[in-house]
């Protein structure tokens, strides 16, 4: 599977580490003229890391060390964020004060370098992106 990134920015990355693609070729394509390309190389499919986020979304409550602003949420909810349905209309979680949490607390304790959502991709390896 292919996904797809347009943006006017000379590198894919964002100021938060991450870089959002979609499946559909052209849907973000009003983002910029510069197109980036994934593959799905390493890419974990968001839905098996269910437990892990829910576990960890659990401790953060517990231990009140949820991001500001998300207090009271529901783990599920949360899941939720992270597995937006139109990556494009709404990244959910992937634009929030949320991937610093997810970064902070998952990407810490796993070897991940890309999540591939249900119409997306968000990849935090930068050398698996390709300029077209």
């Amino acid at each position: 599977m292919m996904y797809y990134r347009y943006s006017n920015s000379e590198k894919p990355m964002s100021d938060w580490g991450h870089a959002m693609f979609v499946d559909d070729e052209f849907a973000s394509q009003n983002y910029g003229d510069i197109l980036y390309t994934y593959d799905g190389t390493d890419g974990v499919d968001i839905e098996d890391l269910h437990d892990i986020i829910i576990r960890e979304w659990n401790k953060a409550v517990d231990n009140g060390m949820e991001p500001i602003g998300f207090e009271g949420i529901d783990a599920e909810d949360i899941y939720n964020e992270f597995n937006p349905e139109d990556i494009v209309m709404s990244a959910g979680a992937w634009d929030s004060e949320l991937v610093t949490w997810f970064g902070d607390v998952i990407l810490a304790k796993h070897d991940i370098k890309a999540i591939i959502t249900n119409d997306g991709a968000i990849v935090f390896d930068p050398t698996l992106i390709k300029r077209v």
